[in-house]
């Protein structure tokens, strides 16, 4: 008969203790241990386990993403202001176009040092004002379409073309070509009917110094900027409400048999590669794929437009740019980059290969 106090002792020894071991006797008769362990302990450790796992899952992703697509969305920082000073006289304009610009470090300054004749702006109509951001919980008061682009245009073309000669054409961006245009295209992200008037209205400091290209007498006539509207932009008001004739429309690269669009009411013609062209095989691109691109640059040009392919497939490095080098051979006139850098380094060895 065990003893009270020894009940109380055993009891309270059990359920403090996590584990409890109980002696059990083998077949031959040697005692062994068998160890129960606590549910909660048991579940606790797997959800643990678990979470680690994916936490490895996935910064293996993230390292595996990171050598098949160079690009990394990097924090604004820095002034939202471009001095002339900051551009070297020896930029040399490339055919590239900064895709989601204002992701970059220094946003238009990092776009404009690099040489890019295209930038890209997300914009979203918030009141009376175009507010910058991929989506709306990005937006800010301090990041606008005219804080972050309009004005420091306006002040860089400014000091670009103070002792001009009244007479002569106004200088653009780039002194080693200052004929060439750059191209601001703004996404409209949210409805256009709204926006528009907002957009035309802020591009006025840029309008009333003769910087915008523009439609006169029925033939287009570049100017340094190009302003080019995309997104929810609606064709309908390019070609009605717009009394300056200084927005052009991004048309779409897949339906120009259509007859309606031409250099007098749009300047790009665009479309996503991986759902026009498709897939591309590991040898390179398939000669119906080859045909297919020839075909739409051949429309776009015959038209006066500019091709543009956006939303090109996650291919490593070499392969990507190896597809950038037969567009560009075939006579694609801007590439979307994400990688300034990069892009400048792969547009110098074109130079120089081509010398």
């Amino acid at each position: 008969m065990q003893h009270p106090q020894e009940t109380t002792a055993t009891a309270i020894y059990s359920s403090s203790q996590e584990q409890k071991a109980t002696r059990m006797v083998s077949k031959n008769g040697v005692p062994r241990l068998r160890v129960r362990t606590n549910p909660y302990i048991f579940a606790f450790g797997m959800t643990v386990a678990a979470i680690s796992s994916i936490a490895l899952m996935f910064a293996a992703i993230l390292a595996t993403t990171s050598m098949i697509w160079p690009y990394t969305p990097e924090v604004q920082a820095g002034s939202l202001h471009i001095r002339s000073d900051s551009v070297p006289d020896d930029t040399v304009p490339i055919p590239c176009h900064s895709h989601n610009d204002y992701w970059k470090a220094e946003p238009l300054t990092s776009a404009i040092t690099t040489g890019c004749i295209g930038i890209e702006v997300d914009v979203w109509k918030v009141r009376d004002e175009l507010m910058v951001g991929h989506a709306e919980d990005e937006l800010s008061t301090e990041k606008t379409l005219t804080s972050m682009y309009i004005q420091p245009l306006v002040n860089l073309l400014k000091a670009r073309n103070q002792d001009r000669d009244p007479e002569l054409l106004p200088r653009g961006v780039y002194v080693h070509k200052p004929n060439q245009t750059v191209v601001l295209l703004v996404d409209l992200k949210s409805n256009s009917d709204k926006s528009w008037p907002l957009l035309l209205e802020m591009l006025e400091p840029l309008r009333q110094r003769g910087w915008l290209s523009h439609v006169s007498d029925g033939e287009f006539v570049s100017r340094p900027i190009t302003v080019v509207a995309t997104g929810e932009t609606k064709f309908r008001l390019v070609k009605e409400a717009n009394p300056s004739h200084d927005v052009f429309f991004d048309a779409p690269l897949k339906r120009l048999s259509r007859g309606q669009y031409d250099n007098t009411n749009s300047y790009y013609a665009s479309t996503s590669f991986k759902k026009s062209v498709g897939k591309v095989p590991k040898k390179g691109l398939r000669p119906t794929q080859l045909e297919l691109i020839r075909d739409q640059i051949s429309q776009a040009h015959i038209r006066g437009l500019m091709v543009r392919y956006w939303g090109m497939p996650l291919l490593p490095q070499n392969a990507r740019r190896q597809v950038e080098k037969v567009l560009l051979d075939e006579g694609v006139d801007v590439i979307n980059v994400d990688d300034l850098q990069g892009a400048k380094r792969t547009f110098a060895e074109r130079r120089h290969s081509n010398d």
